[in-house]
């Protein structure tokens, strides 16, 4: 009887390369995983170092074109009326007894104003605007600034800090600054101070969909 040789099975055209590749790759992860995790790791590390220079804003003129009909007419009125005259900040003064007519609150609520004129970074104060009830004074602070640069966003951080303390204000009232630059370091505080809630979902829901996938 012929003895009939039988031929190894044939692999898939294109795909054996491939398949082989890829196990030799995982064979040599495998035999260091402790070393292989640890490279990988370094790699993805150095691939997020340019975050480390990341820098937050909300500048809306700064989105548009220098050419753009907005950005230039913001730009011109800012150099005839000055940078921060669009956004001034707001600075309310709400007392705890008596009023803003009242002789003690007034004095300590002028002493206030004028340590404000005298601050740097400061442009021009309005006079104090009572509130309906007279328990409270609004004072409007021009920077010198662009309302959304980064000057105008640490004279915020002053201005609350001080507090009103070197007139003897923050013992009478309490200081409270406001406004549309106030809002916007309000805002850029919240995203940044906020972005480890979002590294942790993405890395919780890559590892769910990983888990369940593989």
């Amino acid at each position: 009887a012929r003895r009939v040789a039988r031929r190894p099975p044939a692999r898939h055209r294109g795909g054996g390369a491939r398949e082989d590749f890829w196990k030799r790759w995982t064979d040599r992860l495998m035999r260091r995983p402790a070393l292989s995790a640890a490279l990988a790791a370094g790699i993805l590390l150095l691939l997020a170092v340019p975050a480390l220079s990341l820098h937050f804003g909300d500048g809306a003129l700064r989105q548009f074109p220098k050419d753009n009909e907005t950005r230039q007419g913001a730009e011109l009125a800012a150099r005839q009326a000055g940078p921060g005259a669009a956004s001034p900040m707001l600075v309310v003064a709400d007392f705890d007894d008596g009023s803003v007519t009242s002789a003690r609150n007034g004095a300590a609520l002028e002493r206030y104003a004028a340590g404000l004129r005298r601050t740097r970074g400061v442009a021009a104060v309005g006079a104090p605007q009572a509130s309906r009830d007279g328990r409270a004074a609004l004072l409007a602070v021009v920077p010198r600034q662009d309302p959304e640069s980064r000057q105008a966003l640490g004279l915020i951080d002053r201005l609350r800090a001080e507090g009103g303390r070197s007139a003897g204000l923050d013992r009478l009232a309490r200081v409270s600054v406001g406004g549309a630059t106030a809002q916007t370091h309000d805002f850029v505080g919240l995203v940044s101070g906020g972005m480890w809630k979002i590294f942790v979902f993405v890395m919780g829901c890559t590892y769910l969909v990983l888990l369940v996938a593989l």
